[in-house]
C-alpha cells in the first residue's frame, strides 16, 4: 500500500518539492504511527533533505522534518544519529526562537528524553539548563 503511494508521490509531485514533502512527511507519519519504523525512515529523511533544499534549516518545516527523523531514529534504536539530530534542531530552534519557545521546548524534551534513557542524566540536566 506505501509503495504504491510513496511512488505516485515521486512521480506525480516530482515538480512540486514543498508538496512532495509535505506528502513524504505524512506518509512517514502514518508509517511511524502504525509501527512501521524502519519503513518510515526514507521518505522522512527525503521529506527533510527536501525541506531544507527548498526553505532552509531555520524554517518552521524544516525542524519539524528534523524533530521527527529524531523521533524515529531513537525509535529505531539509533540513539546516536537521533541525539546529533535533536542536537542541532535544539540549537536551531534556540538560536531563532529562543529558548522558551513551545517548539524549542518540544525538541529539547526529546533529546532529554533520548538522554536519561541512555543513562546520561548529567548531560540531559546540562542540556535542559542551557
Amino acid at each position: 500500500m506505501f509503495e504504491r503511494a510513496l511512488q505516485t508521490i515521486d512521480q506525480d509531485f516530482a515538480d512540486q518539492p514543498l508538496l512532495q514533502a509535505q506528502l513524504l512527511q505524512t506518509t512517514a507519519d502514518t508509517m511511524h504511527a502504525l509501527g512501521l519504523l524502519a519503513r518510515a525512515t526514507g521518505p522522512q529523511m527525503k521529506a527533510l533533505e527536501m525541506r531544507r533544499n527548498e526553505l532552509g534549516s531555520d524554517d518552521s518545516k524544516t525542524r519539524e522534518s528534523m524533530r521527527m527523523l529524531g523521533d524515529l531514529l531513537r525509535a529505531n534504536g539509533r540513539y546516536r544519529e537521533a541525539l546529533g539530530t535533536l542536537r542541532e534542531v535544539v540549537a536551531i530552534g534556540k538560536r531563532t526562537l529562543g529558548s522558551n519557545h513551545p517548539d524549542t521546548l518540544r525538541s529539547l524534551k526529546k533529546l532529554a528524553y533520548i538522554l536519561v534513557h541512555a543513562d546520561d542524566h548529567d548531560e540531559a540536566k546540562r542540556e535542559v539548563r542551557d
